[in-house]
């Protein structure tokens, strides 16, 4: 198995967030080519790499001024360009919160298992899992998550062709197919 790498936070400028806000009501990509100031597509890249976001990122990147939030973008882009993923679709972190249109909450809840089976790869933030150097009990943790205790993580699990797991500090654990 690869060596584990983390991903260094930086802050992102304002426009990031700006366009994010104004973006909410369509499917959203992020282009990974420069994590620092980072380009919203509001369509699908074509013939194009690509991965979606699991509804797991939700809890680290949320649509407010916090600094966590404005560097969550930059993390899951710097996790997608380490793996040679040159965009993300991002629309799935935005499913509720504040100042969240109607629009966008149907949009969201209208993700289906297609949009899973559809992209290339799906990443998987664990927010309860965190990675240990030397620790060979990560797989452990990965079962224990609360990941899987969520409905629509068989979703994400099943339909996605490959999904890439991450800790709590952004370490890439380890891949679907490693451990199936």
């Amino acid at each position: 198995m690869e060596q584990m790498q983390g991903f260094p936070e930086s802050q992102p400028s304002s426009s990031i967030m700006d366009s994010l806000r104004a973006a909410r009501d369509a499917r959203m990509f992020a282009s990974t080519s420069n994590t620092e100031n980072i380009e919203i597509l509001m369509e699908q890249p074509l013939e194009t790499p690509w991965a979606i976001l699991s509804y797991t990122w939700r809890n680290v990147f949320r649509m407010s001024q916090t600094p966590t939030s404005k560097t969550s973008l930059c993390t899951a882009c710097k996790a997608a360009a380490y793996i040679d993923i040159p965009f993300l679709q991002i629309d799935t972190c935005f499913i509720s919160g504040p100042g969240v249109s109607l629009r966008a909450k149907s949009a969201m809840n209208g993700l289906e298992y297609a949009d899973y089976r559809r992209a290339p790869m799906c990443l998987v933030y664990l927010q309860d899992v965190v990675y240990t150097d030397g620790d060979s009990n990560f797989m452990e943790k990965i079962q224990n998550s609360s990941w899987l205790n969520e409905a629509w993580a068989l979703q994400e699990l099943l339909a996605s062709n490959e999904i890439t797991f991450y800790s709590s500090e952004a370490k890439r654990l380890c891949k679907k197919s490693d451990i199936l």
